[in-house]
């Protein structure tokens, strides 16, 4: 028996419009570049948990490398055995923070409830290895306040206003 089909939503286009008034424009044709660095037409807001959330997702794995190097020079080489993957599961969060900060600042609102959700895990799991990695508490603290940020008045009023036309009927939930 063929699976039925069900009607794909409309996908929602990646644009913003500027605090100068210009016309949205599609964030997609840029380069990825360009789409890190570029913080025109963003609210304080959302540009400062931007920011906290890329110097988040960098420390973290700079802690990492760190807790290797020193595991190595004080357990040998056995300790790569834990370690190395470690690393790898902190480094892939650090990418997946990465999407989800550029995707929050492009006014993609499930990124925001993405970022809040690894935000809330990955803190609760600084906090939980506070004794092994004592500087993740800095990671932690810097996920909080950029969590905070995103769910402000401002951070409402940024995913609410910036976020292209919906179709007729559909509405931005606010």
């Amino acid at each position: 028996m063929p699976m039925p089909r069900f009607p794909t939503p409309p996908e929602r286009e990646p644009t913003r419009t500027h605090n100068d008034g210009a016309s949205p424009v599609d964030l997609r044709d840029r380069p990825i570049a360009q789409r890190l660095k570029d913080l025109s037409g963003l609210q304080q807001e959302i540009s400062a948990a931007y920011v906290l959330w890329l110097a988040s997702a960098a420390f973290s794995v700079v802690l990492h490398v760190a807790s290797l190097v020193g595991s190595v020079g004080t357990y040998g080489r056995g300790a790569l055995v834990l370690d190395v993957p470690s690393l790898i599961f902190a480094t892939l969060i650090s990418v997946a923070i990465v999407y989800l900060a550029v995707r929050m600042k492009e006014s993609a609102p499930w990124a925001r409830i993405a970022l809040s959700i690894v935000g809330a895990i990955t803190t609760i799991s600084s906090i939980i290895t506070i004794g092994t990695i004592g500087m993740g508490i800095i990671t932690a603290l810097m996920q909080i306040v950029a969590t905070t940020l995103m769910w402000t008045a401002a951070g409402h009023r940024w995913f609410r206003t910036s976020t292209p036309d919906l179709p007729a009927g559909v509405s931005h939930g606010g």
